[in-house]
């Protein structure tokens, strides 16, 4: 065999054990459970040192009775290794009792606190600074690799991920999540009927699942003043973004901070009872993430009247990352959201410009200078869910009215257990049957084709997966037609060969013809 077939099998084995990688896990894998198994490495290395260290200090503790002169230097060196010896302890003692409990609260909170229902929420809150407590590291378990200073955002995203299964198949096949969504027809903005108000929301909402990668959701209305929204089934972790993006209205709004903010700040502090706040400003608190899981909390002066850049000004919101791996949301201008941007920065250089979205406080950088590109960023300390998501609520636009969930409830398969059994069953006893037939026909060249159907079918379900696909019934249609042309078009080649071969000439002849 030539060399250049080596290296060409070569690559075929590789490619075929890359798409058999990413098919695992094909379920969804629980979260907690991911999340202790992937820190169980690091919780090994701490029960190490402790047991290391731990025997460490009982070995210098009889040095140090040996010593008789408590003021030599032998002593001092030693008890200072026993000091050492005995912080490596308290160390690695407080990791991991930590650890344990950042579990049972995380179990607490999820038995116990209704708006809690995502394991990955859990943790995040479990781990957030508490009165009797410091904020919890989670990169001190779970590290990010090529991040050493790993947000508790970025360590979940990494926990999510995963957990998260590769194969998803559809609302036909495997039911999913319904939420039934409606709206006060009594709070519509001026001259909208209640059909075109829901017609938008629609339109909204499939926008939003749509960018945060749900596949195949089913949305319609229900009434006069409700929608239905299906989609397939997810995890607890992801319901919950969807939730959240849901019931976001995106009102996008920019606002000048005071240019004596701090001492604004200050004067406030002072006596907040009888601080007097400056007509034409408010005060708004800006909580940020920091990286160790501790939440920073800013007082800011702001202007009540926002600027006149709007979110409807908006092109384009995309989730980005920076060289140092922090997520953001990039923000693209139209021509008139531009042009008053650039107006807005070159007027007020120097001053702090607040970025706020329902209400929230995202960001306030200082304007270093005049921004005339039309780009901006909503910077935080995301994942990149999160930020996804925030990206995916901008970009379909404002809720045109505030809406909310009125009901949520699993939904069964639409075509029914026995139909999908029976598909299955068939598809089966077909593909088997088909292999059989070729083996047992075509011999050598049978054993040929079914290995090549069957790295043809690893390469169709290694794709699906890598790309994130939900799998339906008309999909799986597909690979039935897929199966089928390959079967004729090796058909067809075995019988050219075989008259060939019957009018004398050699197998190998034959294949060349």
């Amino acid at each position: 065999m030539r060399p250049s077939l080596y290296w060409r099998f070569a690559i075929i084995v590789l490619v075929l054990l890359g798409w058999t990688y990413a098919l695992f896990p094909i379920r969804d894998q629980d979260f907690m459970t991911t999340f202790k198994t992937m820190a169980e490495d690091r919780l090994s290395d701490y029960r190490k040192e402790l047991k290391e260290a731990e025997k460490t200090v009982a070995e210098l503790e009889k040095r140090l009775e040996q010593i008789e002169d408590n003021t030599s230097d032998a002593y001092r060196e030693v008890q200072a290794d026993y000091t050492n010896a005995q912080q490596t302890v308290r160390t690695n003692e407080r990791l991991l009792n930590t650890f344990d409990d950042l579990l049972k609260e995380a179990q607490r909170l999820l038995a116990e606190d209704e708006d809690v229902r995502a394991p990955y929420r859990a943790v995040k809150l479990a781990a957030q600074e508490r009165p009797a407590r410091a904020p919890i590291a989670l990169r001190d378990y779970i590290p990010v690799p090529t991040i050493p200073r790993a947000s508790n955002s970025l360590v979940l995203s990494r926990v999510r991920n995963e957990a998260r299964g590769t194969l998803r198949l559809g609302l036909d096949l495997k039911g999913g999540t319904e939420f039934v969504i409606g709206f006060d027809e009594e709070k519509l903005p001026d001259g909208r009927s209640p059909a075109s108000v829901q017609n938008q929301i629609i339109e909204i909402l499939r926008n939003r699942v749509d960018k945060m990668g749900v596949v195949e959701p089913e949305i319609k209305p229900v009434g006069d003043a409700s929608i239905s929204l299906r989609m397939p089934s997810v995890s607890e972790d992801e319901k919950a973004d969807v939730r959240r993006t849901i019931k976001q209205t995106a009102r996008l709004t920019f606002h000048l901070v005071h240019e004596n903010n701090a001492k604004k700040v200050q004067e406030y502090e002072t006596n907040p009872h009888t601080f007097d706040i400056e007509p034409g400003y408010q005060i708004k608190v800006m909580r940020t993430e920091q990286p160790d899981g501790s939440i920073s909390e800013e007082k800011l002066f702001l202007t009540s009247r926002p600027a006149r850049v709007k979110g409807s000004h908006i092109n384009r919101a995309v989730a980005s990352f920076n060289e140092f791996n922090n997520y953001y949301v990039s923000l693209s201008f139209n021509d008139e959201g531009a042009s008053e941007f650039a107006k807005l920065t070159s007027d007020n250089v120097g001053r702090r410009l607040a970025i706020v979205l329902d209400g929230k406080v995202y960001s306030a950088p200082v304007i270093q200078q005049a921004i005339t590109g039309g780009q901006a960023q909503i910077t935080g300390n995301f994942g990149p869910e999160e930020a996804t998501r925030l990206a995916s609520v901008i970009d379909s636009g404002n809720l045109p009215v505030e809406i909310k969930i009125d009901s949520e409830f699993g939904t069964d398969p639409t075509l029914g257990k026995d139909s999908i059994r029976s598909g299955t069953l068939a598809a089966v006893i077909g593909l088997c049957a088909v292999l059989i037939f070729m083996i047992l026909y075509y011999r050598v060249a049978g054993v040929i084709a079914v290995v090549a159907l069957c790295a043809n079918i690893l390469l169709v379900f290694g794709t699906l997966a890598l790309t994130g696909a939900t799998i339906t019934l008309p999909g799986i249609a597909g690979i039935v037609l897929v199966i089928g042309m390959a079967v004729d078009a090796n058909v067809l080649i075995f019988e050219r060969i075989r008259e060939e071969q019957e009018s004398g000439k050699s197998f190998g002849n034959a294949l060349r013809s």
